[in-house]
């Protein structure tokens, strides 16, 4: 797309859909230091001549204290970020950060999956048929959907990014685009719906989890994860940018807003049931420990949820 990029104003909120909005930080592209995270960021195409003059609003829910950025990319540059600003050869060049600062290495990201996925399989046995069904929203290159399936489960994923998919299909592993594209019969069956790192990415995440609803069996989970971006107020940082990137991040929520957009949309809050992935005794102790403290632990924007 030619000229320069277009934005649409989020007038309620994400959440409560509460009109009651006010500004938290605002700023232009071209100012540092976000000028220079965006810079070094890998990018197909640079977004920055599309962003000249271009600026952003990061606004907050005074009813239930959501943040969000108030101006995002219009659908049509929305769909262009996908496709050409975040192309194949930039995702790869992003999921070759393994094991730098702020990047899980493989094996850590190796048993994260399966922690979920023992999880997942023991808090499903009751009304459970066999085997496990898994649907993975934003399932990005289908490791999770892949891991999943090493444990027999029948595993779909949905992701809007082109370049994901096809990345996704050199592993063998099948991705749609869209809810739509899913069989019928597939509604209601799933035992569980995992959104990884995926709510802070949509433009509606409540619309999302409505009609993610229909496709979870009674009972079933819903698994959720997102950076928790309670305490960020500014881009100053590039931990601060990574928490609240405004052409990727756009949604901020902290543990208590995660677990208010899940209610509102028909679950209810469970604890989640710890799976050891390790061998080593000083990692299955803290394991351990952490599932005894777990009603005292500080909350996490890591939830698991039941459907009501």
């Amino acid at each position: 797309m030619d000229g320069l990029a277009q934005f649409r104003v989020r007038e309620t909120c994400i959440t409560c859909r509460s009109a009651r909005i006010e500004p938290v930080c605002e700023g232009h592209y071209a100012d540092e230091p976000l000028r220079g995270f965006l810079a070094a960021d890998p990018w197909g195409e640079s977004p920055m001549p599309a962003l000249a003059g271009a600026w952003w609003r990061l606004v907050r829910c005074t009813e239930c204290g959501t943040r969000f950025h108030g101006r995002i990319l219009t659908p049509e540059w929305r769909a262009h970020c996908l496709r050409v600003w975040m192309s194949g050869d930039a995702i790869e060049a992003f999921e070759a950060r393994d094991g730098q600062a702020g990047f899980p290495s493989r094996f850590d990201k190796a048993a994260f999956w399966t922690g979920h996925v023992l999880s997942i399989e023991a808090m499903t046995r009751d009304g459970r048929r066999d085997p496990l069904k898994i649907l993975d929203f934003g399932c990005g290159s289908g490791e999770f959907l892949a891991h999943a399936a090493l444990f027999g489960a029948r595993a779909y994923g949905i992701d809007a990014s082109p370049a994901r998919r096809a990345f996704a299909g050199r592993s063998e592993v099948s991705i749609v685009a869209d809810l739509a594209d899913l069989p019928e019969e597939l509604r209601g069956s799933f035992d569980a719906v995992t959104l990884f790192e995926v709510l802070e990415h949509l433009d509606d995440p409540r619309a999302v989890l409505e009609s993610l609803r229909p496709w979870v069996r009674q009972g079933g989970l819903l698994v959720l994860e997102t950076p928790d971006a309670a305490h960020v107020s500014a881009i100053r940082t590039l931990d601060e940018y990574r928490l609240i990137h405004p052409l990727d991040h756009i949604n901020a929520f902290s543990p208590r807003t995660l677990g208010e957009i899940a209610r509102l949309c028909g679950f209810r809050r469970v604890r989640r049931r710890l799976g050891y992935t390790s061998a080593g005794p000083v990692q299955t102790l803290k394991r351990e420990a952490r599932r005894l403290l777990q009603i005292a632990a500080k909350p996490t924007t890591r939830q698991y949820f039941r459907a009501a």
